[in-house]
């Protein structure tokens, strides 16, 4: 059925209004049933588009019945008060403007001011924003509930016939229809003054060649092998010994944050708690329960299917590849044929997701196992038995079995068989239990980088696999992509056993990668268990002494460096170690004054500010957000009053709420809740949702989706490491400030143009001696003046906003506590210039701001108290 057009919309509201003057004429005294049913339900409905599952009639709240309440995304939005139609509506005679004040006029007419009163407690006992007041024929329509103004201060949408608003229809569409409300049209109306329109600016899109490269220190092409074979995706290496020595099994992700009593580890969502799922647990020669639980699998006559679940960049892969290389090597390889279907390779075409992974297992099949070898002309005619036979009624009769011309007979119909990959495989494969008790097992891998809908078919496909051939199959998927496919009710309708796989400590996990290179490179160039392209000398000294800064400079000494690393990638070990090879390689990174202090001194300790600047740049000159693993908290857009401090306020916002346990986990904080805040206090919805969006993709916060790149589906969020990270440390030091203003929208065109300056004078590359102090005075006053900047756009907001006195995390000063961190921090830092004092560890503790010292954030998991390095990580 077509949706009826607008024009269609409004012929229905003539009809109406005809048809209810028929009714009561013919019926006389019309009761509010009456104009409910007759007039103020088709409206609703038939006018103004309201889905009937977003509109509740005869509410129960404190105060009485609620007429209707109208839904917006299943929040309260709209609450109605209908009165009957005997129940005049009068308005000043003559008056031309139909937006009233609702202390005014109207409130002197006694049925007018008792029907807002009533339908403004409605608005009042449950939290509803907007209130419409209607005898059917007049409708007034009002801001119930607002910061800042008592709500009979505000003003009223005035339509006080049913005439008016045909002869104004557009306007009373545009205000009260269910998609007007979707694109926020009442806030529009009633909202707080919008900020006027500014003209923002960027450093960097006014510099020359903004984009232009990053050239990579000199010894990036040497570190590049070991980069690839060592601190990149270790799984695929062919040296197991990389493996083996560089899996960290030990125990999971813990950040403890001692000054707050914060724990920060790699729980199981509670999605998967409550189905079941179990935690891997694995030692230096075992993969825990997962493994038991295979074994068992594969001495039962029945095929079983298992999922491995894990965050994103958890190293599900490596742990896979381990298992079958390593620590279940000796069970695959004694009791089974086994195969690792990569879907990174798949045609992404549904159709051919079969023949897909039909076509791995047989390449496997033909390229590893040639004993046992399944292909023989024997099994063969086997699988085929029944075609066989009734091709001996048919082409074959005459012909003596097994002698030479049947067999040739024969051969064009196996060849024929067997291109039905669907046909042939699976039966292929069923031999082995039956004949040579031999099992077979099957792990898909990367599934989670497919669309939901795809990832829904190949499940269902490993489920048929499974069933068809008894196989023991193990599917590796995202958490929040087996949430997607389990909400669509995919997985829950199987039986299947669940394992959540934590991220390690990346600590561990660098630290043993740093070990393992240093050996090899000691020993020399042809011991390294990795080819080297030709062309390349490697200096091995120099690499082995530059990993051994960084390894004790960074990851025994420096904790700012660590927790840096840890707490913004939240459990991405892959994200880390990108963050961690990007420092190597960055021309950023200045590797020969490093190792000339080293060798001069004895030791060189890598500031935080070098190391910050090194990830946040990357291999560009400048700092864009788009092109950085690093956010800028201070960006902000065109939206409606769109702030530069609408990131900061989130974050503090979910972070006083961490300690709260609700049905989603501890910390999860209702999206509505927050917009609603947002939207009482700043009219923002619109640069909210974005904000958002933005937070979610780079991790500051987490959905309950447990997705990474959109809050579709999402109902609750909350703080993650990274985002109380980002609060509490890096929005306040020195190296994040000095770079986010280049990417930082500035609506003060002499502001841009003096940072500007400052830009061009001074670049992102490392000091010369003679030089690094002047220099280092220019990037101290661009953050002075950058922060002047912010500091002034806050003092409009707290006047605009009146936000002086509210004591609420969202409207506290921002600005001055920034300010007070980096001055000390400047301090620190020209000392430590002024005295070359890089042969020594920095000093600079990033501190917590005194407001935030009683915060006392809980462990999130039973499991946390089992770890038993507690301070271990960011002690």
């Amino acid at each position: 059925m077509t949706t009826p057009s607008v024009d269609d919309r409004l012929q229905t509201l003539r009809d109406i209004c005809e048809q209810f003057r028929a009714f009561c004429d013919a019926h006389g005294a019309v009761t509010e049933a009456d104009t409910r049913s007759q007039v103020i339900d088709r409206i609703l409905v038939e006018v103004c588009g309201w889905p009937a599952p977003d509109i509740l009639r005869e509410r129960h709240v404190e105060r009485g019945y609620m007429d209707y309440c109208l839904k917006i995304r299943d929040t309260p939005y709209v609450a109605v008060e209908a009165k009957r139609e005997g129940i005049p509506f009068i308005f000043p005679i003559g008056s031309t403007t139909k937006r009233l004040k609702l202390s005014g006029v109207v409130s002197t007419h006694a049925d007018i001011r008792e029907a807002i009163t009533q339908v403004r407690g409605y608005c009042d006992d449950q939290g509803i924003r907007y209130a419409v007041a209607t005898n059917g024929y007049a409708w007034i329509i009002f801001r119930a509930i607002r910061e800042g103004l008592p709500w009979r201060d505000g003003m009223a949408r005035i339509f006080p016939t049913l005439e008016y608003i045909i002869q104004n229809f557009m306007e009373f569409w545009n205000l009260l229809s269910y998609d007007a409300l979707l694109t926020g049209s009442l806030d529009t109306e009633f909202g707080s003054p919008r900020r006027p329109a500014r003209e923002l600016h960027r450093v960097v899109d006014r510099l020359f060649n903004a984009d232009q490269p990053l050239q990579r220190n000199r010894l990036h092409a040497q570190l590049h092998p070991l980069i690839k074979a060592i601190f990149e995706d270790i799984a695929d290496q062919d040296a197991p010994e990389i493996l083996q020595s560089c899996y960290v099994h030990s125990a999971s992700l813990r950040i403890v944050v001692q000054d707050l009593s914060f724990v920060i580890t790699d729980s199981i969502p509670r999605f998967l708690r409550d189905q079941g799922a179990e935690p891997i647990r694995q030692g230096a020669a075992d993969a825990g329960a997962f493994a038991t639980a295979i074994s068992s699998a594969i001495a039962s006559p029945s095929g079983q299917l298992f999922l491995l679940l894990g965050g994103i960049g958890a190293g599900k892969t490596t742990f896979l590849k381990r298992y079958q290389r390593t620590v279940g090597h000796g069970v695959l390889s004694a009791s089974t044929i086994w195969f690792h279907v990569d879907f990174l390779a798949a045609i992404l075409d549904p159709r051919d997701m079969e023949a897909f992974v039909w076509r791995t297992i047989l390449d496997q099949l033909r390229s590893r196992y040639k004993t046992p070898h399944l292909e023989t002309r024997r099994n063969i005619k086997r699988v085929f038995s029944d075609e066989i036979a009734a091709l001996q009624e048919t082409a074959l009769s005459g012909l003596r079995p097994e002698s030479p011309e049947y067999d040739r007979a024969l051969s064009p119909y196996l060849q024929k068989w067997q291109e039905t990959l669907s046909e042939y495989v699976p039966r292929l494969l069923r031999l082995c239990k039956p004949r040579q008790d031999i099992s077979v097992v099957i792990f898909i891998d990367n599934v989670d980088q497919l669309s939901p809908s795809y990832q829904a078919q190949v499940f269902m496909l490993a489920q048929r696999v499974t069933r068809l051939i008894g196989s023991v199959t193990v599917v590796a998927l995202r958490e929040e992509s087996y949430y997607t496919a389990s909400v669509q009710k995919t997985f829950t309708a199987y039986t299947n056993r669940k394992f959540h796989i934590a991220s390690p400590q990346f600590r561990k996990l660098i630290v043993n990668r740093l070990r393992f290179a240093r050996e090899y490179l000691t020993t020399g160039q042809e011991a390294l268990p990795f080819a080297i392209p030709g062309g390349i000398t490697i200096d091995a000294t120099a690499i082995s002494d530059f990993l051994e800064i960084v390894e004790y400079s960074i990851f025994e000494r420096n904790r700012n460096i660590a927790l840096f690393i840890e707490a913004i990638c939240f459990g991405n070990m892959r994200m880390a170690l990108n963050l961690f090879t990007t420092f190597l390689a960055s021309g950023a990174t200045d590797v020969d004054k490093m190792l000339r202090i080293h060798r001069r001194d004895g030791a060189y300790f890598v500031a935080f500010h070098e190391f910050v600047k090194s990830i946040m740049l990357g291999d560009r000159r400048f700092y864009r957000e788009a092109h950085s693993p690093v956010l800028n908290l201070f960006d902000c857009g065109s939206e409606k009053n769109s702030s530069h401090f609408t990131a900061v306020r989130i974050l503090r916002m979910l972070l006083g709420h961490r300690g709260e346990v609700s049905r989603e986990g501890q910390g999860y904080t209702d999206l509505n809740r927050i917009i609603s805040a947002f939207e009482d206090i700043f009219d923002d919805r619109e640069d909210v949702l974005r904000t958002l969006e933005r937070l979610l993709v780079k991790q500051l916060i987490e959905a309950n989706t447990r997705s990474t790149e959109s809050l579709a589906g999402a109902t609750h969020v909350r703080i993650t490491s990274a985002g109380w990270y980002y609060l509490r440390s890096l929005v306040r030091s020195f190296p994040y400030l000095d770079l986010v203003l280049q990417d930082t929208p500035i609506n003060d065109s002499g502001i841009e143009r003096d940072l500007r300056d400052s830009v061009h004078r001074v670049d992102n590359l490392a000091d010369r001696e003679e030089e690094k102090l002047a220099r280092m005075e220019i990037r101290f006053d661009r953050v002075g003046q950058y922060l002047d900047y912010l500091h002034e756009e806050e003092n409009i907001e707290i006047d605009r906003f009146s936000l002086t006195g509210r004591n609420t995390v969202i409207t506290d000063p921002i600005v001055p506590g920034i300010r007070d961190e980096y001055e000390r921090q400047r301090t620190r830092i020209e000392e430590r210039l002024r005295a070359n004092r890089e042969r020594f560890e920095e000093e600079i503790v990033l501190e917590v701001p005194p407001e935030e010292e009683s915060i006392l954030l809980p462990r999130e998991s039973e499991d946390a108290a089992e770890d038993a390095d507690v301070a271990e990580s960011g002690s």
